[in-house]
């Protein structure tokens, strides 16, 4: 009986939702529809397969850790792919097919960590389908959109009349994004969906379709798997080898010169949060087509998306975004949000790609205020998580718990602190933070010292082997 695997795309690293999204903490770990990120989703939709694989980079390797950390449902079934650099998706998806535990007839369905799909029982029976034509057919099977409007956004997949009970259907060629007159063609024919990037097949028809049309990024993809390292969960392929295959997307790579390959209509509505004006789209709007994060009060107003957390007050206002980040407010013509990615050259420099979370192995920190001789610093322990017994030579530091309970290691004593409690650790002090409650600790640190630099460190004792 094979096994299916879901291989996960959540190495993206996009700007077109900025300011909130940027490649320090792109869209895929953000919750832009409900209080779960777009990931955490993702993983949902697929409950029940038996292995999931999440391909990313060293960047956003602790963030989608913790997540795991955080399933029961997955844990134990998990790995974490780390792409040693970006080579675009024909690549990063190659290297999952070496895994040692894979075998020819187990059944991967690629999936990007970023979409929204409201009818998720629908979603899964049609994967179900998708499973079984990839298996009986021996191809690799698509999933494609019903546009409901000419779209220059997308790839299109052009068809063919539909066969087998499963009403799928041929491909008959793949177009890429048009223009908008192009689209309107496409839309009056009918015989068109949108692409997904959403793939499904076996190892073995993946691997013989890479051979056939993309055999350099196989021979390299393979040796550099040869000679991965692992560390836990994450698996590390050969850096040196890697770096010298060619970047490409497995759409040009290999998907669009196959010959069998199968469509499947996803038949639900589904948005790939592209931008703005896609996430506008698929929430909630009054009868004036506003949209909001929080309780927007809208006066004479209409055709806004405003997504802050605070409260807003709109009045006599058409077709405006207004988009708060933690230190940054975009505020726009709603019909320049497609193309918000362009426009970020223009913008200062400064601090464009900042994003103040510094993700750990234990969790992470953010900088709340920083002065020459002073800093502040909120820090999030996970459950169970710790900080390095260590030292600082040149700053002393001042701990508030603001949430959980904490275990200190202050020198020579140990105690623990609740909630409103705090303690004083001074310079060249050895000391320690554990989390040994049941949610998250989280506390208030105040830095004070002639240097703040995160190299004034000194650590005796880690248990994630850092020096």
């Amino acid at each position: 009986m094979s096994n299916k695997k879901i291989i996960i795309m959540c190495g993206g690293g996009g700007q077109r939702l900025w300011p909130l999204s940027n490649s320090s903490f792109p869209k895929q770990f953000l919750s832009l529809i409900d209080d779960k990120s777009l990931l955490a989703n993702t993983i949902e939709r697929f409950d029940g397969f038996n292995e999931f694989i999440f391909l990313t980079n060293e960047r956003y390797r602790f963030i989608i850790d913790n997540l795991i950390q955080k399933n029961l449902e997955i844990k134990n079934k998990s790995s974490i792919l780390l792409e040693p650099e970006s080579k675009n998706t024909a690549p990063a998806i190659c290297l999952s097919l070496f895994l040692e535990n894979n075998h020819d007839d187990d059944i991967l369905v690629i999936s990007p960590s970023d979409h929204y799909i409201k009818d998720i029982s629908k979603f899964k029976n049609i994967i179900h389908n998708a499973t079984e034509i990839a298996k009986d057919t021996k191809s690799i099977v698509t999933l494609g959109i019903k546009p409901i409007k000419p779209s220059s956004q997308f790839g299109y997949i052009e068809f063919e009349s539909a066969t087998g009970s499963n009403k799928f259907y041929n491909v008959k060629r793949f177009h890429e994004k048009p223009n908008e007159e192009k689209a309107k063609e496409y839309l009056n024919i009918g015989n068109f969906f949108w692409n997904s990037g959403v793939f499904i097949g076996t190892v073995k028809t993946f691997k013989e379709n890479y051979l056939a049309f993309a055999s350099d990024i196989y021979e390299c993809c393979l040796s550099s798997m040869n000679e991965i390292k692992k560390d836990g969960i994450f698996i590390r392929p050969d850096s040196d080898i890697f770096r010298n295959v060619r970047s490409i997307s497995i759409d040009y790579a290999v998907i669009e010169k196959m010959k069998n390959i199968k469509v499947l209509p996803l038949d639900t509505s589904w948005s790939d949060i592209g931008n703005w004006n896609s996430l506008h789209e698929v929430l909630n709007k009054d009868d004036k087509d506003n949209s909001d994060l929080k309780n927007t009060t809208f006066i004479d107003s209409e055709n806004n998306f405003l997504f802050a957390k605070k409260d807003i007050y709109a009045l006599g206002v058409r077709n405006i975004a207004l988009i708060e980040s933690n230190d940054k407010i975009l505020v726009a013509d709603k019909k320049k949000l497609d193309n918000i990615k362009d426009y970020l050259p223009l913008f200062s420099q400064d601090n464009i790609e900042e994003e103040n979370k510094n993700f750990r192995p234990w969790g992470w920190y953010e900088t709340l205020l920083l002065q020459k001789s002073y800093q502040v610093k909120k820090i999030v322990l996970y459950k169970d998580q710790a900080i390095s017994l260590q030292l600082h030579h040149h700053r002393s530091e001042h701990w508030v718990i603001t949430k959980g309970i904490a275990l200190v290691t202050n020198n020579d004593k140990e105690y623990e602190l609740n909630e409103g409690e705090s303690t004083f650790i001074p310079k060249k002090t050895k000391h320690r933070l554990k989390n040994v409650g049941q949610d998250d600790l989280e506390i208030i640190e105040v830095q004070i010292g002639d240097y703040l630099g995160e190299d004034d460190i000194v650590r005796f004792d880690d248990k994630y082997g850092r020096t």
